[in-house]
């Protein structure tokens, strides 16, 4: 069997492997909306002001945590075990935060289309009539 003399460069191959998917995984999900449309989800617009939309930033930051997780995990351990339940934390973690901006975006979606509607049926207010 061929053995390598030197296997470092395996060993540093093997580990950005996640962060590189991780990446790959926001990226689609990124541009899946288009650019503009995934920033813009950072805001909220209120009563014609334009402010951060907590929730989603909290989640956007989440990743970007996990993203740096990932990408200094070779730094912490070499146990196959360990990088296995760390990579399967790392993705299911990326899934939750995905479905809970999801939940939050569609969420501001509809109090935005139930706000609006409220505002177009709701009767004029002070014309004098009863």
């Amino acid at each position: 069997i061929f053995q390598p003399a030197n296997t470092d460069y395996l060993d540093f191959a093997r580990f950005p492997f996640l962060t590189v998917t991780i990446i790959s995984l926001e990226f689609m999900r990124v541009t899946h909306c288009g650019l503009k449309e995934a920033f813009d989800r950072l805001f909220q617009t209120s009563e014609g002001k334009r402010k951060l939309n907590w929730p989603v930033v909290i989640g956007t930051l989440l990743r970007v945590g996990i993203i740096l997780f990932c990408l200094t995990l070779y730094t912490w351990t070499n146990d196959p075990e360990t990088l296995a339940a760390c990579g399967f934390a790392a993705v299911f973690s990326v899934f939750l935060t995905h479905l809970l901006n999801t939940a939050f975006i569609e969420k501001t979606k509809m109090t935005l289309v139930e706000d609006k509607c409220s505002r177009k049926h709701r009767p004029a207010m002070g014309n004098g009539r009863s």
